[in-house]
């Protein structure tokens, strides 16, 4: 009788090995074990500045340079018309945004 309590734990050894692969029934679908990467934020590259000393832009209303972070990403390049963003091991390229110009109002009220 006590060879077949000593045999026991090794025939309870293989279900063991086995136990990360079962599934509660009770857990929601959809929230296994694999991570969940947030969505990218919005940008918006409202103006940029190119000189031959700096490079700036105006992300989300906030003037960033290069190695600066807005919005989660961080700002990897700054070239005349876009903004390259880096976002959890993603770059972006974000362009500046279409800016629609109107005539000023005359003097006359026209």
């Amino acid at each position: 009788m006590s060879r077949r309590w000593l045999l026991l734990p090794f025939l309870l050894l293989p279900l063991s090995l086995h136990a990360d692969e079962l599934v509660d029934p009770m857990r929601p679908n959809g929230t296994g074990a694999a991570p969940v990467r947030a969505r990218a934020p919005q940008w918006r590259v409202e103006s940029i500045l190119v000189s031959a000393s700096r490079r700036v832009a105006v992300v989300n209303g906030q003037a960033v340079a290069i190695g600066d972070r807005v919005g989660g990403a961080r700002v990897v390049a700054i070239e005349p018309y876009e903004v390259e963003l880096e976002f959890q091991g993603t770059r972006h390229r974000v362009q500046l945004a279409a800016i629609r110009v109107t005539r000023p109002a005359d003097s006359n009220g026209d």
